[in-house]
């Protein structure tokens, strides 16, 4: 009995941490850059990112430090919460600019066609089918002899990169992977829960990050058929599809997504990238609104200058939450950011792309000069 209640308290504890604590530190971002109203969905999914850029920032200042895990715990903690009462009185405030997706899709679909019903169907029980398996099916992974250890050694020590996880042996600090500690932050989870990190990685993030990955996703549908709502659930289908069969390779972003889903290499291929090209997208909606206005000469409204401001510090933060993942991810993510900034300054001949991609890209290039220092 006292088993089952410290089980379903250690539950409870990753259900707010997963689902409650993002989507209130997302609130002040969603609907960001587009004319829809604020959705919960878009809120959770903004929300992983400052939560993942708040947890790398904190946990690289304690790694290069003290190294005690407990700093990392107490001070992401009361940052977090700070964050979350913040948005949550935004939220408060503007209550009545949010909805949630379930009444929109269920209005949409008492006039939608039958053919987008059962798309709709389809595409959902597809996702699902992946979320079973990701559950109820163990794939052997060598990685896993090194990051599981990480995570399972940092919560039974109290320190951070202290050992060698495949034989346990005291080792000096290995920058490489201390500065991207994806597995410290699964540790936290396990910290916080008292459910071990493997079950943590293997079992409950899989589904949990699977479901971050197909709302990405299910946005990115709806801002590319702005004007054909019926071509979202044909979208969603062939993005569950392909990645459903995308094991063509053993180092595909599907493979990664279904197989290694708790590894920071999959959550930065699957989650980060893709969320930083949503962010590109409304990006590029608000500078083709203003080569409209410029078209009729005005200008731009306050309004869209500050839908910029803020997508450009959720690309910032999405960037940051990037090395987390992989310290490969500022280069990748820094390429990304800058090259679209490129593209965009092209097609609309506005040298505010190029200024706003190089100001997301300010922390990513610091900490890539530093990485370069320390090592």
């Amino acid at each position: 009995m006292q088993e089952l209640v410290s089980n379903s308290f250690g539950g409870l504890i990753l259900f707010i941490w997963l689902f409650v604590v993002p989507v209130l530190m997302g609130i002040p971002f969603a609907g960001i850059g587009s004319e829809d109203r604020k959705h919960i969905r878009t809120a959770w999914i903004c929300g992983y990112m400052e939560m993942w850029a708040i947890f790398q920032i904190v946990a690289m200042v304690f790694v290069l430090t003290t190294r005690e895990f407990s700093h990392v715990v107490n001070t992401y903690i009361g940052v977090c919460v700070l964050v979350c009462l913040l948005g949550l009185f935004i939220g408060l405030k503007k209550r009545r600019a949010f909805t949630l997706d379930l009444r929109a899709l269920w209005n949409e679909e008492k006039e939608r066609k039958v053919v987008n019903i059962i798309l709709w169907t389809i595409s959902i029980a597809v996702v699902l089918i992946q979320v079973y398996k990701s559950i109820t099916m163990a794939f052997a992974d060598g990685d896993d002899a090194y990051y599981i250890p990480i995570s399972a050694s940092t919560v039974a020590s109290g320190k951070m990169y202290n050992s060698i996880p495949y034989d346990g042996y005291p080792t000096t600090l290995d920058m490489r992977h201390a500065l991207a500690p994806f597995p410290v932050w699964i540790a936290f989870l396990s910290e916080v829960s008292g459910i071990h990190s493997t079950i943590i990685a293997h079992t409950i993030l899989a589904p949990v990050l699977i479901l971050v990955t197909y709302s990405i996703y299910y946005r990115m549908g709806y801002m590319l058929f702005k004007k054909n709502r019926d071509g979202v659930p044909i979208f969603m289908l062939l993005v569950s599809v392909l990645i459903m069969y995308g094991n063509y390779s053993f180092y595909t972003v599907e493979t990664f997504m279904l197989t290694r889903t708790g590894q920071g290499k999959s959550v930065l291929g699957n989650i980060v990238i893709p969320f930083i090209m949503l962010c590109i997208l409304q990006m590029g909606q608000e500078f083709t609104s203003d080569e409209i206005l410029a078209s009729g000469h005005r200008r731009p409204s306050k309004e869209s200058n500050k839908r910029k401001i803020l997508l450009g510090i959720l690309i910032t933060t999405a960037t940051v939450a990037s090395w987390l993942c992989s310290t490969m991810g500022a280069i990748l993510t820094s390429a990304l950011v800058g090259l679209c900034g490129v593209i965009i300054f092209i097609t609309y001949k506005n040298i505010k792309a190029i200024a706003y991609a190089f100001a997301c890209c300010i922390p990513s290039i610091i900490f890539l000069l530093g990485y370069l220092v320390i090592t």
